[in-house]
């Protein structure tokens, strides 16, 4: 369901086509990201998988 809203989202930024893959790229790390943060929250600022859903982004638009 996330990764659904997720590949919404990003088809609105980059359009549809590889929109799906690029929220799975996306997804993954956010995943990722919160079991770091879980684990010691100090070490992971809050903000970064928004700083990482941006990196992929641009990528995905240069691309």
């Amino acid at each position: 369901m996330a990764r659904a809203a997720l590949t919404e989202a990003v088809a609105h930024e980059i359009g549809s086509s590889g929109a799906e893959f690029a929220a799975l790229v996306v997804h993954a790390p956010e995943d990722g990201l919160a079991i770091q943060r879980a684990i010691d929250p100090d070490s992971v600022p809050a903000d970064a998988i928004v700083t990482a859903t941006e990196l992929v982004l641009r990528g995905a638009h240069a691309g």
